[in-house]
């Protein structure tokens, strides 16, 4: 502080205002060069911390709005990824219902044979496939089928429920018969000679519970014959039995016309000639298929 002065001032005296004048000038000018020397409490910003302080304004200025950018993204990807589980879902919930209707429609098919004999390939009747509806079944023995109203079928060797029975069909194929079958003295499978071979009655046959053998004309008839069932069932709209839904049962007949399944090849090995069609060489086993 400065120390203090009495000044006396005069209006009317030229000399005392200009002492005054030059006086008070002196003590501003002393009174700034001490304010001078004393040190400054904040400095002056520099260009860069400008810059900073600017940029700062800035991010605390804009960051609700940033804020709202992300809540709105979030959002987005929320609802994206809402909408792919919920298709998933729904992916899931038609495949279902989808194998359960075709499960429905199409049931795997299953073969009964007689109790104590087993299904024989050379007919195809090892073939398990699809069938068109049902299951219907004819039981597992004569007595059974005929007491569930099955009919049976000499060209398929099997008592066929009536839905899948194609009587016109069946009565076409017999009249190009007779049909023969046989039963073997030879304990095993193999290809009987003729004098091990009795002829079975026709009216016995669909209630034979062992393995039969019947010639080679029969097979292949039986082929012609199931082709064409399966074509005329697709045309009507009809059923199908078990086996011969089968695409097994199909390539088996296929290389049995092309003298290619095993009852030929066997028979080329032993004679070395193409099998003859009256040659009785095919095994047969009554069967019980569904429809």
């Amino acid at each position: 502080m400065f120390p203090p002065r009495q000044f006396i001032l005069c209006s009317n005296s030229t000399e005392t205002t200009k002492f005054s004048y030059h006086h008070n000038m002196a003590l501003f000018t002393k009174a700034a060069e001490t304010m001078g020397a004393l040190p400054q409490k904040y400095e002056p910003l520099t260009g860069q911390q400008d810059d900073e302080a600017t940029q700062q304004d800035s991010l605390v200025f804009n960051f609700p709005r940033d804020r709202r950018t992300l809540r709105l993204k979030i959002i987005g990807l929320g609802f994206c990824l809402g909408i792919l589980v919920a298709t998933f879902l729904i992916l899931i919930v038609v495949g279902l219902i989808l194998s359960s209707v075709v499960t429905h429609i199409y049931p795997a098919a299953e073969s009964h044979c007689a109790p104590g004999t087993e299904a024989v390939a050379d007919l195809g009747h090892t073939a398990f496939g699809l069938q068109k509806t049902g299951p219907f079944t004819c039981g597992e023995n004569a007595d059974e089928a005929r007491a569930l109203g099955c009919i049976w079928d000499v060209m398929n060797f099997a008592w066929e429920h009536p839905d899948c029975y194609d009587a016109e069909l069946v009565q076409e194929f017999e009249a190009l018969g007779p049909w023969t079958f046989y039963h073997s003295s030879r304990a095993d499978t193999e290809v009987p000679e003729s004098n091990m071979l009795s002829v079975i009655p026709d009216d016995q046959v669909g209630d034979h519970l062992e393995l039969m053998w019947t010639d080679r004309r029969y097979h292949s008839m039986h082929c012609i014959f199931a082709a064409k069932l399966v074509h005329r069932a697709v045309e009507r709209g009809g059923k199908v039995q078990g086996k011969l839904a089968s695409i097994n049962h199909t390539n088996h007949c296929a290389m049995s016309l092309q003298n290619r399944d095993k009852e030929a090849v066997r028979w080329m090995e032993r004679y070395h000639t193409v099998v003859p069609l009256d040659a009785i060489v095919t095994r047969a086993t009554v069967q019980y298929p569904t429809c």
